[in-house]
């Protein structure tokens, strides 16, 4: 019966990582960039993404989804559930991470940007081969961190339709008279997918420490 409610709910599964996986790969890069205009962008440019990640980061992640999917429509838009819950999560997404950034980036030195300007390297050169490499390692474990949060925010898709994990486990448990067992497995596959995140998020932490460690020394 285990391997067959397992079976069962696979392309729930699926479709679960798929949308997750979409949503890392859209909210991150727009996290990044909006945390870089907001440390060193152009007032113009700034003013605007600080006011998009604010409601991004003030509305309900359900309240996006629904506005983004029943709202798009009115614009004679038309998008399917999964496309609507891609969009909303990556602009959640962005608009947590954008801070994140920002505040990895404000905490390498200037002095170092500094001095490459100062060697002739432009500004944006200096930012990407000097300062990011630094706020990238600050922030792996933060955004790893978050990454386990949007994967249980998928579960939200059922809400509009989209048959991901938890929408599966329902009908499968509700076809089959268990859904109260279907909704168990389903909880275990994302416990499982929580343990494993949390073990690489620590493992990042410890690689950090250690290069930290490693450099004091050499500095020292």
């Amino acid at each position: 019966m285990t391997m067959s409610m397992i079976a069962n709910l696979l392309p729930g599964l699926a479709t679960t990582l798929v949308l997750w996986i979409s949503v890392l790969l859209i909210g991150i890069p727009m996290g990044l960039f909006a945390g870089l205009a907001l440390q060193s962008g152009p007032r113009a440019l700034r003013w605007p993404i600080m006011l998009v990640t604010q409601i991004g980061r003030g509305f309900p992640a359900l309240v996006t989804l629904y506005l983004v999917y029943f709202g798009l429509p009115e614009l004679n838009v038309t998008v399917t559930g999964s496309v609507a819950l891609v969009a909303a999560f990556s602009l959640t997404t962005a608009s947590y991470l954008a801070e994140v950034f920002r505040s990895a980036i404000a905490a390498v030195p200037g002095g170092q940007r500094e001095a490459a300007m100062a060697l002739g390297v432009p500004v944006w050169s200096a930012t990407t081969f000097v300062v990011l490499p630094q706020a990238l390692r600050m922030v792996i474990a933060p955004v790893l961190g978050f990454a386990v949060l949007v994967l249980q925010g998928t579960s939200l898709a059922y809400s509009i339709g989209v048959q991901e994990l938890l929408g599966v486990a329902y009908s499968e448990g509700t076809m089959n008279f268990d859904v109260f067992d279907y909704l168990l497995m389903a909880g275990a596959f994302y416990l499982i997918a929580y343990l494993l995140l949390m073990w690489a998020t620590s493992a990042v932490r410890r690689k950090a420490m250690s290069f930290q460690d490693k450099r004091t020394r050499v500095l020292t």
